[in-house]
């Protein structure tokens, strides 16, 4: 079934159950240090506060 669904195998999922059917679907874990991660990683960028002012408005959709 994994492999229909396209999932490997350290995939975690959760079944729900609705009326007459069952739907099933990949739980995305939330990482909260991800601004911290990227902070970390030597990206090739020249102003930080520019990009810091793209990716703000998107982060709180993240979490």
């Amino acid at each position: 079934m994994r492999e229909a669904l396209c999932l490997n195998e350290s995939t975690a999922v959760y079944i729900e159950d609705r009326d007459d059917e069952l739907i099933i679907r990949p739980m995305h874990t939330k990482t909260p240090d991800a601004a911290k991660k990227i902070s970390k990683m030597d990206l090739p960028i020249n102003d930080w506060e520019t990009m810091e002012q793209e990716i703000e408005p998107n982060f709180d959709s993240l979490n």
